[in-house]
């Protein structure tokens, strides 16, 4: 047994990206796939335009797990090509990709909700709003006026709606 990354040719990730989209893969397959990428571009041995062109494939994704992975790899991203003309393409990257799962989440609870679609909406959120949204930029600077006059926020989005104010906001 051991340890291994897997560096598919272009060839063959092109032939996953269909099942990684459907979702025909499993999460814990398409967390290995998303994972490896995004190691091995930062480790040089793959090109990182291999991985973000991949990450499309992620727009229908809906597993918390997964997200997080991919959440991680493009902070990484912004990490290294911070206050670049780059750093923009990544957040207009981020901000295509994690929209769809913002849309079917929203910023409030549903009864019943899944626990990892309340974690899911706090991430969402946090890097939606790292990345410019106007929309979530524009709300959470809302909710938060609305909280300095009293008004009750949801705990799991808070921390966010303070992150997102404290990078957007002024004095």
């Amino acid at each position: 047994s051991g340890f291994y990354r897997t560096a598919y040719s272009k060839e063959l990730l092109a032939l996953l990206y269909k099942p990684v989209l459907n979702k025909e893969l499993s999460p814990v397959d398409r967390l290995g796939i998303i994972r490896d990428l995004f190691a091995l571009s930062e480790a040089g041995v793959i090109p990182t335009t291999n991985t973000l062109e991949f990450l499309s494939a992620y727009k229908n994704e809906d597993n918390y797990t997964v997200w997080l992975e991919v959440a991680g790899g493009l902070a990484k991203l912004e990490q290294i090509f911070a206050k670049t003309k780059t750093l923009e393409k990544i957040h207009t990257l981020t901000v295509d990709l994690f929209s769809p799962t913002f849309e079917r989440l929203g910023w409030e609870k549903t009864q019943g909700e899944a626990h990892t679609d309340t974690l899911l909406r706090s991430l969402v959120l946090s890097r939606l709003g790292r990345s410019g949204n106007k929309e979530v930029v524009t709300k959470a600077k809302y909710l938060f006026k609305e909280m300095l006059k009293g008004i009750h926020l949801d705990p799991d989005i808070r921390s966010v709606i303070y992150n997102i104010v404290a990078m957007t906001g002024s004095e």
